[in-house]
């Protein structure tokens, strides 16, 4: 008489922990889920590079305009310009041109490294889940429940439902409705700042506070009497 085949191996162990390949499909949107929040926090962390790079360049080309010669430092005349652009404009539009190229540069490498430091665990993304699509802890649970060294043993028959309930709730997992990616608010800003950007660059504003500054400065003293008393 032959001898019974042996059992079939166990499913292979997912990424989260879990060993019940009918969680599979779950995990897999979670995972999205997870992915899309790392995405969105890219996006937001480069919207605000933008923003903080448009803001830099527009306050450099307003105080430049306004101060006049009263700070010759903000023309950054050391800084190297590609000759390109400093054909394009006169000094200092392309030095505060690359200031702001480089804060933005800046933020696009931040963002990245942003985003996998808020990417959050599959066990989190459950629990969101749960939350969300009001599954009353089903899914974390079944995960936890799906993960245990020896899950029948563990749980019986109470935890074979649960998994298989949420297996039978796969399609009402949806990462996209979990998570929605979207341009933050912050984002209206960027055009208007472009608009500011350009009309700056255009027409800079005259030097008032140099004007202002220089009025306000005694009249220089010619041969020991100041300009005033000379005509007296």
């Amino acid at each position: 008489m032959k001898q019974a085949a042996p059992a079939a191996a166990a499913p292979e162990v997912l990424s989260s922990g879990a060993s019940d390949s009918r969680l599979a499909g779950v995990v897999e949107r979670l995972g999205q889920a997870r992915r899309r929040t790392a995405y969105g926090a890219f996006v937001t962390v480069a919207t605000i590079g933008v923003l903080v790079a448009l803001a830099l360049f527009c306050l450099l080309e307003l105080m430049q305009g306004l101060l006049g010669d009263l700070a010759p430092w903000l023309a950054f005349a050391n800084l190297p310009v590609p000759a390109w652009l400093a054909a394009w404009r006169p000094a200092p539009v392309p030095q505060h041109l690359m200031l702001a190229v480089d804060v933005a540069i800046l933020a696009m490498i931040a963002a990245p490294l942003v985003a996998m430091a808020r990417r959050p665990e599959i066990d989190r993304m459950a629990r969101a889940a749960d939350r969300h699509f009001h599954m009353n802890e089903s899914v974390s649970t079944a995960l936890e429940v799906a993960g245990a060294p020896d899950r029948f043993a563990y749980t019986g028959v109470v935890g074979e439902a649960l998994v298989k309930s949420v297996h039978d709730r796969t399609d009402k997992v949806d990462a996209a409705d979990l998570v929605p990616v979207r341009l933050p608010r912050a984002a209206i800003g960027v055009p208007v700042l472009i608009a500011v950007a350009a009309l700056l660059t255009v027409a800079p504003p005259p030097p008032l506070l140099q004007e202002a500054f220089a009025a306000l400065r005694p009249p220089p003293e010619v041969g020991g009497f100041t300009e005033a008393d000379r005509h007296d």
